[in-house]
């Protein structure tokens, strides 16, 4: 075998295995998820709140499947919007009243006196 025909055998392999690992290391699901995003519980700035339009931007316009699989409050449930999201069973979602922090639009305060009437 000529030094040549070595060098391509050698780099067919090695070539081989970059393949093969970069395959293995990924999930059984390929899909986008709350708990592999980590942004179950909603958005504390608006830095935050334009990651979660993002990702429902990256996942409507891809129709890749996203799942809701976790814990998802606040911000979380706009992934109710992608068009091609499941909810798994275990999944909690909580829900609260609108709010828009640049429109001063914000959550009414429920005092004591109020409580009667929820």
């Amino acid at each position: 075998m000529h030094k040549w025909q070595r060098i391509v055998l050698a780099l067919g392999r090695l070539a081989f295995l970059y393949i093969f690992c970069a395959f293995a290391g990924r999930s059984a699901y390929a899909d986008g998820s709350v708990s592999s995003l980590r942004m179950g519980y909603g958005a504390p700035n608006q830095a935050a709140f334009a990651q979660f339009l993002a990702v429902i931007q990256q996942y409507n316009a891809s129709g890749e499947r996203f799942r809701i699989d976790a814990h998802c409050q606040s911000a979380c449930t706009m992934f109710l919007s992608i068009r091609n999201v499941c909810i798994a069973p275990g999944a909690t979602l909580l829900f609260h009243a609108g709010r828009s922090m640049q429109k001063g639009i914000y959550q009414p305060l429920h005092h004591a006196a109020n409580a009667q009437h929820l």
